[in-house]
C-alpha cells in the first residue's frame, strides 16, 4: 500500500470513527478501537454491541477495499501514460506485440472483430449487499476522485463534508438485508452496476479498443492512438452482449417475470 493510499485510508478511518462517536457514543468507539487492536470483541459488551462492532469492522474493510481498488486504477492509468507507451497487458501492448511477431494489419483487425465477449451477471445467494450500499460506496469513490482535483481549500472542505455525510449514511443503512432476497432485489442490485459503472465503462472500453486498432491504419505506434484528427471510418469491433443468471430458484426455474421486470 502506497503512502498516498495509506493517507487516504487513514482519513476515511478517521471519518468512520467520528461517525461512531456521533452515532453510538464514545464508549462504543472505545470498544471499536479495542477490537481493532486485539482482533476480538470486548467481553463486557452484550450481543447487540457485538453485532454493531462487527458492522463497524465490516464497514472499515469496505472502505479499505474501495481505497485499494482506486489506487490500483490510478496505478494502471499511470502505467498507461508512462512515456506515451501502452500499459503492460493493455490492448495497445497486445497489438504492438502481434505486429512485432509479424502478424499483418488485416489479420489483426479480423481477429479483433471476431472476438465475442459475453459477461454474465449473477446474484450469488451469499451476496446480501443492498443497492443503496453499492451506490453510496460509489459516491465515496467519486468524492475521493473529486478531492484529487480540488484546487482550493473551500473545495477540499466541501469534499470532506460530503465524505462525512456518506460515511454516516453507510453506518446508518447497515450492509445486510433483514428479510429474504427476492427476484426484484436481485434485478435492482444488478442494475446499479449499469447505473453507476457500465453505461460509462463499456463505451470507454470500445473507444480504447478502437484507438488501439487505429495503429493498423497507418503503421503508427500505438502511443499515437487517440490523438485528434479527421474521423476514421467505422471499424469492426468485438461483439459485446450480456447474459444473466439472476432470478432463478434453486431448481433453475426463472423468477424474473414480466411483472418483476416492469417493477425493476
Amino acid at each position: 500500500m502506497s503512502r498516498d493510499e495509506m493517507d487516504e485510508l487513514a482519513h476515511l478511518e478517521h471519518l468512520l470513527r467520528d461517525t461512531l462517536v456521533e452515532q453510538e457514543g464514545e464508549a462504543f468507539a472505545a470498544r471499536y478501537d479495542a477490537m481493532l487492536r486485539t482482533g476480538m470483541p470486548p467481553t463486557e459488551g452484550n450481543r447487540a454491541d457485538e453485532v454493531r462492532l462487527v458492522r463497524a469492522i465490516t464497514l472499515r474493510l469496505r472502505l479499505a477495499s474501495l481505497v485499494e481498488d482506486r489506487e490500483r486504477s490510478l496505478r494502471l492509468d499511470a502505467e498507461r501514460d508512462r512515456d506515451g507507451a501502452p500499459a503492460p497487458e493493455s490492448l495497445g501492448a497486445a497489438i504492438d506485440a502481434l505486429r512485432r511477431e509479424g502478424m499483418d494489419a488485416g489479420s489483426i483487425g479480423e481477429a479483433a472483430a471476431s472476438i465475442r465477449y459475453l459477461p454474465v451477471l449473477t446474484a450469488h445467494p451469499t451476496e446480501a449487499r443492498r443497492r443503496t450500499l453499492i451506490a453510496s460506496l460509489g459516491r465515496v469513490r467519486s468524492l475521493l476522485e473529486r478531492g484529487d482535483l480540488a484546487a482550493t481549500d473551500d473545495a477540499r472542505r466541501e469534499v470532506d463534508r460530503r465524505l462525512r455525510e456518506e460515511v454516516a449514511n453507510l453506518w446508518r443503512m447497515g450492509g445486510v438485508r433483514n428479510r429474504p432476497v427476492t427476484a426484484l432485489d436481485e434485478v435492482r442490485s444488478a442494475m446499479v452496476h449499469f447505473d453507476e459503472t457500465l453505461f460509462r465503462l463499456v463505451p470507454r472500453l470500445l473507444r480504447r479498443f478502437d484507438d488501439a486498432l487505429a495503429v493498423l491504419d497507418d503503421g503508427a505506434s500505438s502511443n499515437d492512438a487517440g490523438r485528434s484528427g479527421p474521423p476514421r471510418p467505422p471499424r469492426a469491433l468485438p461483439s459485446l452482449r450480456w447474459g444473466s443468471w439472476i432470478g432463478g430458484d434453486r431448481d433453475g426455474n426463472p423468477n424474473v417475470t414480466a411483472q418483476v421486470t416492469r417493477e425493476a
